[in-house]
Formats: structure tokens, C-alpha cells, sequence
């Protein structure tokens, strides 16, 4: 068993997808909830919004992925999201503009 005081290992990756998923899907919408078994993430698409003249928007759309996430996985992934988003924000926002 490593001791606490060795560095960490590197980890590399080879994974694959199915063929049927390797061009992915186009989703503008996460919609997030979790449950005493994990996290689950609805990847969508919104239809055309049409704006009535009274009461409420209604929004529909279409799922293209639902995963289901275990708890001890989520901090990993949102660690990873806000890792990669800091490097796209510093190559591709305008330094004028705030990130925060």
C-alpha cells in the first residue's frame, strides 16, 4: 500500500465509443437532479420557442442522453468541467471582459 507522503501516479486513458455514438449528439440544454443512488444528467435540444402574447413560455424539447452518475464520480467530473472551461475561458474570452 502506498504511503501518504508518495505522489500521486499518472493515469492514462485509452478509451472507446460505439460507433453508433462517435459523431455525438448537439444538446443547449443540462437539465441535473440526484437521488440517494447518484446524479443523473438529461442532455437536451429545445425546440423552436414560440412566445405568447399571455401566461407562460412553454419550452419542449428532446433528451439525446440521460447518465446516471454515481455520487463518488461526481466530484471528479465537476473538478474536470471547471478545470477545461478555465483553460478555454483564458484562450478564448477577451481579456476586457470579466469571467467571474
Amino acid at each position: 500500500m502506498p504511503s501518504n507522503d508518495e505522489a500521486p501516479r499518472e493515469v492514462n486513458f485509452s478509451l472507446r465509443g460505439r460507433p453508433e455514438n462517435e459523431s455525438g449528439e448537439y444538446c443547449d440544454g443540462l437539465l441535473v437532479g440526484h437521488s440517494p443512488n447518484g446524479f443523473r444528467l438529461d442532455f437536451y435540444q429545445t425546440d423552436p420557442i414560440e412566445q405568447p402574447e399571455a401566461g407562460p413560455i412553454e419550452v419542449s424539447g428532446l433528451i439525446v442522453s440521460r447518465l446516471h452518475i454515481p455520487h463518488a464520480a461526481m466530484a471528479n467530473m465537476v473538478e474536470a468541467l471547471n478545470d477545461n472551461w478555465g483553460k478555454y475561458v483564458d484562450k478564448a474570452m477577451p481579456r476586457d471582459i470579466p469571467n467571474d
